[in-house]
């Protein structure tokens, strides 16, 4: 066993041993995409399942009103979402 073995402090596994340099960068945006699409999917899920439990529980005449204010309330959550990481990225 060598002197550099036995410190402990530098026979580890480290990012740079498998990943070329500058490939980080990468990693993160495909990980990104892959979280997005799978966040797509399920708020989409979610949305049909909100859809379909307003016209199991409301009478007929009230499902559209209630359909349009959720439809409102996203649209405006989406809203606020894009305006603030709008003005996150514009301070950085």
């Amino acid at each position: 066993m060598t002197s550099e073995e036995g410190s402990g402090g530098g026979g580890g596994f480290e990012v740079d041993d498998v990943m070329p340099e500058g490939s980080e960068g990468f990693v993160f945006k495909a990980l990104l995409s892959v979280v997005l699409v799978l966040a797509v999917y399920f708020a989409l899920r979610f949305y049909w399942s909100l859809v379909s439990f307003l016209q199991t529980w409301l009478s007929r005449e009230y499902v559209d009103l209630f359909e349009a204010f959720v439809n409102l309330a996203l649209l405006l959550l989406l809203a606020a979402g894009f305006v603030w990481l709008m003005k996150r990225r514009s301070s950085s």
